[in-house]
């Protein structure tokens, strides 16, 4: 469990990679290893924490491993909490990294004058389409992104649409409506990453949380997983991580 306590510090530096917007790419691929160790290390220890004890000492009288089950308890517990943590930093990230691939078309002319032309621009975002409806049924279900993920969906489907008229003007060579279609698909793009943008806020307050009273009358309130102790047999060790589970908090 020291192990799994020694992780937090570097997925509270994930979480705040994923949830910045003006993080780079070079930035987001440092998350991967944070969390999948996080995740292993929480797993290594649900499963020790899953072990059967008795059957290991069975030939000694009584219950010798009586004292031993609550730990094992905790353990679980505390497993249960690490393995959360890490799925909810992971899809912070899987949504960061995909909603900017929805939707990416060639550049977009106001005018083409040659059939040829249009029907390779028509191949193109016909693959985009493709991707984005394959990238959008990808995306983890997360109480975080829910609303991220049906307005993906949203715009996804008006996507579809858009292509069909967005080609007709073309070919009637209306430059007006053209430009107009462009400017909304542009709108959309706006749109999904200022939701998106939200929503890593939320999943931010989510694992790390506070309320500040500017009043300055002692009323702030905070909760973080896991505990104040970083002593494994402590009881302050996971005294947080049940109240941070039920949403709650306690006085700073």
């Amino acid at each position: 469990m020291t192990d799994l306590r020694n992780e937090l510090p570097d997925s509270q530096e994930a979480l705040a990679t994923v949830t910045d917007p003006a993080t780079d790419d070079a930035d987001l691929a440092s998350v991967i290893p944070a969390t999948a160790e996080l995740d292993a290390r929480a797993h290594t220890v649900g499963e020790l924490a899953t072990t059967p004890l008795d059957s290991q000492f069975s030939f000694l009288p009584g219950d010798p491993m009586a004292e031993l089950r609550p730990t094992q308890e905790r353990m679980e517990f505390i497993a249960a909490g690490g393995e959360q943590i890490a799925a909810r930093i992971g899809h912070g990230y899987v949504y960061r990294t995909t909603v900017p691939q929805l939707m990416a078309t060639p550049l977009l002319p106001a005018s083409i004058g040659d059939s040829a032309a249009i029907n390779e621009l028509s191949l193109a975002l016909a693959s985009s389409l493709a991707d984005s409806v394959d990238l959008v049924a990808a995306l983890p279900a997360d109480p975080a992104f829910d609303s991220t993920r049906e307005q993906a969906g949203a715009a996804v489907e008006r996507y579809e649409e858009w292509i069909v008229d967005y080609l007709a003007a073309l070919r009637n060579g209306d430059a007006e409506q053209v430009q107009g279609f462009i400017r909304e698909l542009d709108a959309l793009r706006a749109d999904l990453e200022q939701r998106i943008t939200d929503s890593l806020l939320v999943l931010r307050s989510d694992l790390d949380r506070q309320i500040i009273d500017l009043a300055g009358d002692d009323s702030s309130r905070f909760v973080i997983p896991m505990g104040q102790s970083g002593h494994i047999w402590s009881d302050r060790y996971a005294n947080l991580l049940d109240t941070w589970n039920r949403a709650e908090y306690i006085p700073m």
